[in-house]
């Protein structure tokens, strides 16, 4: 009889056999987000913590394999490619109903807040929250201020909104004491986020209000 343990494997092996040798089909075929949601729930899964450890490696790959991969349109080889091709036959390229930082930057970042927000081991968590802040801070200076707009909205902010009641917190952390929360997950959230406006201060300095409600917060 094939254990539990054995599916999760096989499964996780088929999923990162398309990830290491067709993930520029994946991304060409506009399946992305399909794929980071898949190892998104591989992180989160509570039973094997080895398989988690390893789904949130993978996600973290990602992103140098997004700048890597010529189907990306964040490939510097593609972007290039574009340019040329649009100088020489005086075209605009179609636009979509997302930009690229909608496509594919939003559902690599957001899978780490979801790992964040909804994952019960807290050395996946803490990995997640390292690797969505080194992120931001690493490539965030091309993100458009819209674009960090949506962020601010629908990452950043939300980690901090638990503190605004205990039932708030309690949809949360089911799986820890309170105290938990804050003495590791919060305090490191907060410290990350102070690092980062401190870092972008110059463009994100319109932020500033909603920041200091944060930081009252």
């Amino acid at each position: 009889m094939i254990c539990l343990e054995n599916i999760v494997n096989l499964a996780y092996d088929h999923v990162t056999q398309i990830y290491n040798t067709r993930f520029g089909v994946v991304i060409s075929q506009g399946a992305f987000a399909d794929l980071i949601v898949c190892l998104t729930q591989f992180s989160k899964n509570h039973k094997f913590q080895k398989k988690s450890l390893q789904a949130i490696e993978t996600l973290k790959s990602s992103i140098l394999k997004l700048l890597k991969t010529p189907e990306c349109p964040l490939s510097v080889k593609e972007q290039g490619k574009e340019a040329r091709s649009e100088a020489a036959h005086g075209t605009q390229k179609q636009p979509t109903a997302q930009t690229q930082e909608e496509q594919f930057w939003f559902p690599v970042l957001f899978a780490f807040h979801d790992v964040l927000m909804t994952g019960e081991d807290l050395e996946v968590r803490s990995r997640a929250l390292t690797y969505l802040f080194d992120a931001l801070m690493k490539y965030g200076g091309d993100f458009p201020l819209d674009f960090w707009d949506t962020l601010w909205r629908q990452l950043l902010y939300p980690i901090f909104m638990v503190l605004r009641s205990r039932s708030e917190m309690s949809k949360v952390v089911n799986h820890e004491e309170l105290s938990v929360w804050l003495s590791t997950t919060m305090i490191q959230a907060l410290r990350n986020m102070i690092k980062l406006f401190t870092h972008f201060f110059d463009s994100l300095s319109y932020m500033l209000d909603r920041f200091l409600d944060l930081l009252v917060l």
